[in-house]
């Protein structure tokens, strides 16, 4: 749904859950590939405008350590970009509540996902007001096809997003 914006049309407003004035939306998501993976963070503020999105190279090829790691890439940009009120929302459930577990009991995770989720708590303390929700896969379409679009690229960084609508057509065609 989310990616009928792309085509001129627009997803049923049901389907939009807007977040509160002064609130930016940080959608995340991962791509593993065969020799690395992409942690994305897509922004949207209040209006649903994209405000930015930023991919990074990732060394992960389990998937919740991945999903946990694109948070984590979602909280760096969001804390350099100076977003103050943060919701991050992620297709994987496993992620969103490892990074919601109360800090005390960050040690009984698992060995491999225990540092990503205190390197999340360090972040996200640099935000004013944070939140992490679950959503639907079919909800995350952008971040998931940008995940996807960039282990094929190979392109890591900030996307300029005077290009990225008029780039979604080819991109579709050949894939």
């Amino acid at each position: 749904m989310e990616m009928c914006e792309f085509h001129n049309a627009q997803p049923p407003i049901h389907n939009k859950w807007l977040p509160p004035a002064g609130w930016t939306m940080c959608y995340t998501d991962v791509a593993i590939g065969e020799t690395f993976s992409v942690g994305v963070a897509l922004f949207r503020n209040e209006e649903w405008v994209v405000l930015n999105i930023s991919t990074k190279k990732l060394q992960y090829s389990e998937p919740l350590a991945g999903e946990v790691a694109a948070i984590n890439w979602g909280a760096e940009v969001a804390v350099s970009l100076n977003y103050n009120n943060v919701i991050f929302q992620s297709d994987s459930k496993g992620a969103i509540e490892v990074i919601t577990t109360d800090h005390s009991r960050v040690k009984k995770l698992n060995h491999n996902i225990q540092p990503l989720v205190q390197r999340f708590h360090t972040i996200a303390h640099r935000v004013e007001l944070w939140e992490a929700t679950w959503i639907l896969r079919s909800l995350n379409g952008v971040a998931d096809f940008v995940a996807h679009w960039e282990i094929q690229s190979g392109q890591f960084g900030t996307i300029e997003l005077t290009n990225f609508v008029s780039f979604l057509p080819s991109w579709e065609a050949d894939g």
